[in-house]
């Protein structure tokens, strides 16, 4: 029996010992891998050549300054510019919803300008071709058109 229980101790620090140094191999394989792959990064890395430098020059001025956003909305809230009688004309037409009614003829006056207090305006008188055959003056409305697109009737 001290024989059989000797043997099996024998046997199990034997076992033991292996796998201690099956480990420590293991280990050993396992750091001698790493430092063949850092090793193979080194060698990988390449030095930065002239395109490569021109390249991030380029995307750091790209970062740094952005293209500007064209901005739709920004149209919309900038006024109106009426330059001339005709576009004041065709500007209150539009806004009147007359543009295609043949009856009424916008006039400008002679598209020459005034000013109050609101700014510059065009003078547009409109008449009715119908009213005039009539016999009346065929005045269907005065208004001021305003060179920032606002109108009122005068």
């Amino acid at each position: 029996m001290k024989k059989l229980a000797f043997t099996l101790f024998a046997l199990l620090a034997f076992m033991t010992a292996c796998s201690q140094s099956e480990t420590n191999e293991t280990s050993a394989e396992q750091t001698s891998t790493n430092e063949e792959t850092d090793m193979e990064k080194e060698d990988t890395v390449e030095e930065p050549t002239q395109s490569s430098e021109d390249e991030a020059e380029e995307k750091s001025d790209t970062e740094t300054a952005p293209e500007p956003e064209e901005d739709s909305s920004q149209e919309e809230d900038e006024p109106k510019t009426i330059a001339n009688g005709q576009e004041a004309i065709d500007y209150l037409a539009k806004e009147l919803d007359k543009a295609g009614n043949e009856d009424i003829v916008f006039d400008d006056l002679g598209g020459t300008t005034e000013t109050d207090q609101q700014g510059t305006y065009y003078t547009i008188q409109l008449f009715s071709k119908s009213l005039q055959e009539d016999g009346g003056s065929g005045t269907v409305g005065v208004y001021k058109v305003y060179e920032n697109g606002d109108y009122e009737i005068k």
